[in-house]
């Protein structure tokens, strides 16, 4: 008999199937608000510092692995574990990761403008950081700017321009935009 464990493992699996046969706002927006309400989400984790201590691709899978659900739709999670299986000779898990990795660096890009009215909208702090590395553009200084409705960090470019980003984790709203304090 599967338990409330099992039921939230295939509602993510039924969520993120969902996403990928039609991304878009609507399945979007129904797997990051469940990625937001799974245990150990942590909007502040650093892939890059799990992927210094996980020394073998075995290491790397096992770590980003035990860290699932809370890291669907990391950008940067998704292509360490394409890596790591490509480096264990693992092809198909490792296409379905790349495939994973561009799935969510695109649901950031089709989030938004990256302008202050119409900010990316992310679910890590890293996220941020991955969409900027994919643009080629670098952040020279991130302002924090909130109000009633949302949680914006604003970066200043090494080109003179900026790029805006929405903090879901911080929202005082779900992702629907009713208010979650009632």
């Amino acid at each position: 008999m599967a338990g409330p464990e099992d039921r939230q493992q295939e509602t993510f699996g039924d969520l993120a199937e969902a996403f990928v046969r039609a991304p878009g706002p609507a399945t979007l927006e129904r797997l990051q608000a469940a990625i937001l309400r799974a245990p150990g989400f942590d909007p502040l984790v650093s892939v890059g510092a799990i992927l210094a201590t996980a020394r073998t691709p075995r290491a790397v899978l096992d770590e980003l692995g035990a860290r699932m659900p809370g890291l669907l739709l990391s950008p940067s999670a998704h292509a360490a574990q394409a890596r790591a299986f490509a480096e264990l000779g693992e092809e198909g898990p490792a296409g379905i990761e790349r495939r994973m990795a561009q799935l969510a660096l695109e649901a950031v890009r089709g989030s938004g403008e990256g302008t202050e009215q119409s900010p990316y909208r992310v679910l890590r702090l890293e996220d941020e950081y991955d969409l900027l590395a994919a643009e080629g553009r670098r952040s020279t200084g991130q302002t924090e700017h909130s109000d009633d409705r949302r949680v914006l960090d604003e970066h200043s470019l090494a080109d003179d321009g900026r790029m805006w980003f929405e903090l879901l984790w911080r929202s005082p709203t779900d992702l629907s935009g009713r208010s979650l304090s009632g």
